[in-house]
């Protein structure tokens, strides 16, 4: 895994990601703006809540894309060399049923699977026996 040069950044690099910063320093602006002036206009509290709120969250966003201009492009921008395993289901021994000439077979009620007398769950639809 590595943050490609050529692959998954914006076009124009960091140049691309300018924009962003100023938007943000806008948005950090605005909820200033916002706390400053419901406290002195002597709104309700959860106005000035919510202006502290949006402000730690426009700071969190400058701070991401200041992050992503240092690194030369999106933090979340990951390319995977090679793709994750993935794993099968198997069934445990205990749930498979043994076929021996001694046992006795019966059929589940769900799905009507001949199964060995001493399995306690189906292995074709997973029903209890």
């Amino acid at each position: 895994m590595h943050y490609g040069a050529s692959r998954g950044n914006p076009p124009g690099g960091r140049l691309a990601l300018i924009p962003g910063m100023v938007i943000m320093l806008m948005v950090i602006g605005f909820a200033f703006f916002w706390t400053t002036s419901a406290r002195a206009m002597g709104a309700p509290f959860i106005f000035t809540l919510f202006g502290v709120g949006f402000a730690i969250v426009a700071i969190s966003g400058f701070v991401s894309v200041v992050v992503a201009f240092a690194k030369g492009g999106t933090p979340d921008t990951v390319v995977h060399d090679e793709p994750e395993p993935v794993e099968l289901y198997r069934p445990e021994p205990d749930n498979i049923a043994m076929h021996s000439p001694e046992s006795q077979y019966g059929e589940c009620t769900y799905c009507g699977t001949r199964v060995d007398s001493s399995v306690h769950r189906c292995p074709n639809c997973g029903a209890g026996i």
